[in-house]
């Protein structure tokens, strides 16, 4: 429940999930096997992968060899500045190698062509957004809404400053941001941008509620596997601009619009921005079109993994 972006992909794959957190305790391990193996279950799939769950896995295989055992990861290679997702990662690929782990899906499609290519047991997992939260109703009074969430200050792969730049660049802006800290208030008083927040992380719903109240949304990332943030915004008829380090939207009319090639330049963000606000509707539109596509090829993905 600590990785959000995690959870929030998981829960709109998957009926039945179980919060497991790290597991540190040999009793916990088995425990944890005990009930999985006393309800018959004879599939379990670990979506990411915390500490305690190779040793779940192992504990599994040697008390029911038939039991099948998949994983979803949602991380990269670029996560080797993350020392805890790139130790889970190998994990992962080393409880392959032994034939403990049957399936490893990813939801990054680059990442999951390259270990096809080496021979493993690679699948695809697009990521997929259905919510019954109702867009709020948005207030008119001159200014261009721009929503920034999840960014950071102090991680490269979620750097806020270039895209709080091309916010600035934008006529009559403000800028919400949440979370908000001191560091995003500094720059955006030396920019000369208005900006607006909360400090602290909001649960989903609420979040994507506020999304909704904005002109359009920024989630232009260094590093992505497939965010649900731009799904969200749209999904609250709201565009998003996003970066070009994942699969959606690509070779698609919709592209043109709201993907940034070069995610360090305030400049081509900005006439992003300019080029979505000026016309909306058909953006919400292309959308619609790329939303049905991407569902349809979700619920066929998951049927043959589950299967398999």
């Amino acid at each position: 429940k600590n990785w959000m972006g995690i959870t929030r992909a998981t829960k709109e794959l998957f009926t039945n999930t179980v919060d497991c957190g790290e597991i540190y305790r040999e009793e916990d391990v088995k425990k944890i096997v005990n009930a999985i193996i006393e309800n018959n279950i004879n599939q379990v799939i670990f979506s990411s992968f915390a500490i305690g769950y190779k040793d779940i896995v192992q504990t599994l295989k040697e008390v029911k060899p038939s039991i099948k055992i998949k994983t979803y990861w949602h991380g990269s290679h670029s996560q080797i500045h993350d020392a805890y997702g790139w130790e889970r990662n190998l994990e992962i690929i080393d409880l392959h190698k032994q034939n403990k782990v049957d399936v490893m899906a990813s939801c990054k499609e680059s990442l999951n062509n390259f270990y096809k290519k080496q021979g493993y047991n690679a699948v695809f997992l697009t990521n997929k957004v259905d919510t019954d939260v109702k867009p709020a109703k948005r207030k008119k009074d001159g200014k261009v809404k721009i929503g920034l969430y999840a960014a950071k200050c102090d991680d490269w792969r979620k750097n806020m400053f270039t895209q709080m730049a091309a916010a600035a660049l934008i006529d009559n802006s403000v800028l919400d941001m949440v979370p908000l800290n001191d560091t995003a208030k500094e720059f955006a008083n030396i920019l000369g941008l208005e900006i607006t927040g909360e400090e602290k992380p909001l649960p989903r719903e609420e979040l994507i509620k506020r999304m909704s109240q904005n002109d359009i949304n920024l989630y232009i990332t260094f590093s992505e596997c497939a965010p649900m943030l731009p799904l969200e915004s749209f999904e609250m008829n709201v565009p998003c601009i996003t970066g070009n380090n994942h699969h959606y939207f690509k070779n698609t009319k919709l592209e043109e619009y709201i993907v940034v090639m070069n995610e360090n330049d305030p400049e081509e963000i900005k006439e992003k921005i300019e080029k979505c606000l000026a016309s909306p509707q058909q953006v919400l539109d292309l959308y619609k079109d790329f939303n049905r596509a991407n569902k349809d090829l979700s619920k066929k993905q998951m049927k043959d993994y589950l299967e398999m």
